[in-house]
This record gives structure tokens, C-alpha cells and sequence, in this order.
């Protein structure tokens, strides 16, 4: 079940259970690595394009002055203002990437420019750990003396009745049916601030996603997580250093998941019994 009290900006944002595999020892760049596939390789073509001059050089000098040099044009806090980390967590994840990424290698090309080089096996030291295949971590529960074989997700009014969704009641009239909206919708605001927190310190979240398949959406949104709490692991905000991921279990083939799944009984039975739950506990916040 979800707290009912509201998280804080700060707080360390927990990845979802299927992405344990994301976890990996090692570097500080494994699990970034984890998450992104390797770049489609769409510069090999026989057709002649135009050359277009990007600057590239100066725009690296102009920035290794503001910020990398010996002494800089910019301090350490404007850094940190501008990139949403400190310089010296970018410099141990530029160190990780150059040292066991070879697209981020210095080379040159057949014209003597100096280029970077790019080599679609290079993930190949962080791409060995075992993937879940389907699996997933058990989450049945008891609630009100009634078993649940799976868990549950906290929506608003506009999902459909599933039994995995949990609403809040649309015309409470009941005292213990206002108790438990005001819980479910507290525990709904902490997953919302939580993407809020995510767009307001990574703009690419803020924007549509352009000719981006579901599986990138996902990884990008994961990278964002990764780097979040990597941050506040360098700032020592961390909840928690240590992440106990749940085990996996072996796959079943169920032809019964889909009705059950759709299953409206069970979306209302589920709703009450967590509600006569609600109703039990000592909060007298919810009272007010």
C-alpha cells in the first residue's frame, strides 16, 4: 500500500520492480549503461550528403574554458545551476564512459579529423547479467481477511475498472468512503510530484517525445531516475545506500489472467475491503 503522507521534492525515486536487472554492480555508469541500447547506426549510407559545418571544435573549447580548465570562467556552483549535478559526479561518469565506451573514444577518420569512434558491441561488459524473461516478483496480499493474487495500482477516474486499478469513489457519501479517498488521493500525489520532480530537473521529459518507440520512453524515463538518484547519492540526501530488489519467480502461462484482470467484482471487492482497512487503522488526520 502506498503512505499517505506527501514525499518530499528530495525524495529517492524507487525504479519499478521489473527493473532490477537495471541494478548492477560495478562502475558508477553500469546500470546507465543497463538502460540504453545501443544507437541504431544510421551514418553508414552510399548516398553523397552535404557537409554541414557544426563548429564542433570551437564549441568544445568555449566550454572546456567556462568550466574544465584549470581556472575557469564559470565556479563550481553555476556547474551545478546550469547541468543539475556536481562537476565532479560529470567527471566520474565521463571517466566511466570513456574508459569502457569506445563511441566515446578519440580516433580519426579516413580525412585525418579527429572523430569519435563508435562501436555497437562496446556495452558488451555491462550486458551479461540474467534479464527477467517475464518474470515477475510474487505481490499477493491479504486485505480485510480477503486474499489478492496481485497487486494494485492507485488511478484516477478516468482508468478503466480492472481489478489492479484502485479508484477513489466518485460521490463519497460514506465516512469511511471520504477516509479513504483522502488516502488514495494523498498516495496519488506523491506519484505525480514524483514525475513533476523528473520534468522540472530533466527538460526532455517536458516535451513530447518524438518518433520514440514505448521501450525508449521507458528507458529514458529510467536514465532520468538513475541520474536523479545518483545526484542525491553524491549529495548524501539518499534514503537508503543499499536496494534490496525482490526475487524473481519462474513464468507461468495462465490463460485465465486476462478475464481475471477485467474482472469487475474484483475491482469493487478489492476497493471495499481496502477501504474497511482504511476505516481500522488509527489516522485521525483523514478525520479533518
Amino acid at each position: 500500500m502506498s503512505s499517505s503522507s506527501s514525499s518530499s521534492s528530495e525524495d529517492e525515486l524507487i525504479l519499478p520492480a521489473d527493473s532490477s536487472e537495471l541494478l548492477l554492480s560495478g562502475s558508477i555508469l553500469s546500470t546507465y549503461l543497463a538502460v540504453y541500447d545501443p544507437i541504431e547506426d544510421t551514418t553508414s549510407t552510399t548516398e553523397t550528403r552535404e557537409s554541414v559545418t557544426h563548429f564542433r571544435e570551437k564549441a568544445l573549447q568555449t566550454l572546456m574554458n567556462d568550466y574544465f580548465v584549470d581556472r575557469p570562467k564559470f565556479p563550481d556552483h553555476v556547474f551545478r545551476d546550469r547541468f543539475r549535478m556536481n562537476k565532479s559526479l560529470f567527471l566520474r561518469i565521463v571517466g566511466d564512459v570513456e574508459a569502457n565506451f569506445e563511441w566515446f573514444q578519440e580516433g580519426q577518420d579516413a580525412r585525418g579529423k579527429k572523430v569519435s569512434r563508435r562501436n555497437k558491441n562496446a556495452h558488451r561488459p555491462f550486458g551479461n547479467s540474467q534479464r527477467r524473461n517475464g518474470t515477475a516478483p510474487n505481490s499477493s496480499f491479504s486485505v480485510n481477511g480477503r486474499p489478492y493474487k496481485r497487486g494494485y495500482y492507485i488511478t484516477d477516474g478516468i482508468y478503466p475498472t480492472y481489478s489492479t486499478f484502485v479508484k477513489a469513489y466518485k460521490y463519497p457519501t460514506d465516512p469511511k468512503e471520504k477516509r479513504f479517498n483522502k488516502l488514495q488521493e494523498s498516495a496519488r500525489k506523491d506519484v505525480e510530484r514524483a514525475f513533476g520532480r523528473l520534468k522540472g530537473k530533466w527538460m526532455i521529459l517536458s516535451r513530447p517525445l518524438r518518433a520514440m518507440s514505448v521501450k525508449k520512453i521507458r528507458q529514458l524515463v529510467y536514465t532520468c531516475i538513475i541520474f536523479h538518484n545518483m545526484i542525491l547519492k553524491d549529495d548524501h540526501m539518499t534514503i537508503s545506500p543499499v536496494h534490496i530488489m525482490d526475487q524473481p519467480v519462474a513464468p507461468v502461462y495462465d490463460e485465465s489472467v486476462l478475464p481475471e484482470l477485467l474482472d469487475e467484482d474484483i475491482h469493487y471487492r478489492l476497493r471495499y475491503d481496502l477501504t474497511e482497512h482504511v476505516a481500522a487503522q488509527d489516522l485521525p488526520y483523514l478525520d479533518d
